[in-house]
């Protein structure tokens, strides 16, 4: 019995990593991508994994508001944006100055974004302003840690509570380790 149950467990880790996997990514608008035609929530869903050095430098140059994009389009086809994150955006953002110092006071998540991934906004200090989209599902462990300047958090559309626990699992370690220590 037991050996049935781990080879139903080790089965399901396998079909959901292959039906997770990217078909190719492509990178766009200073965005780079990963599309998914049969994962994902949508239909032709992409991924966002990282932002160039270009896009940031409009960030700066501009009011410094960090737009994601609902959507994409690539050789002929559509792509519904539905997660931010990945391994590497997390590598290329979190130890690169540029994004830290590229002034981001305001990040708008878009409608079309059900997750983000643990500690991808982390350390940015002049974040003033965060607006969440109506179908954001999850925020990853340690987002916008040590963020002190964030005073304005906005949700599109969305029961207050489900907004709250969205941001208490978000901001747990922060709280947890300011209150605990």
């Amino acid at each position: 019995m037991k050996l049935r149950k781990y080879i139903l467990t080790v089965l399901c880790m396998i079909i959901g990593t292959v039906t997770a996997m990217a078909d190719f990514a492509f990178s766009k608008d200073g965005y780079d991508f990963r599309a998914y035609a049969h994962a994902g929530a949508y239909k032709n869903s992409a991924g966002i994994y990282g932002i160039s050095e270009e896009a940031l430098e409009k960030v700066q140059n501009s009011d410094g508001v960090l737009t994601f994009p609902n959507t994409v389009e690539y050789e002929g086809t559509t792509y519904t944006a539905w997660k931010i994150g990945g391994q590497e955006f997390w590598c290329n953002h979190r130890y690169n100055e540029g994004f830290q110092k590229a002034g981001i006071k305001e990040i708008i998540i878009p409608d079309s974004i059900c997750g983000i991934d643990g500690n991808i906004f982390l350390d940015l200090p002049d974040l003033k302003k965060l607006t969440i989209g109506k179908s954001l599902q999850t925020i990853g462990y340690g987002n916008f840690y040590d963020i002190q300047s964030l005073r304005t958090i906005r949700f599109i559309e969305r029961d207050e509570n489900v907004g709250l626990t969205l941001l208490l699992d978000a901001f747990k370690t922060h709280l947890c380790w300011r209150t605990c220590m």
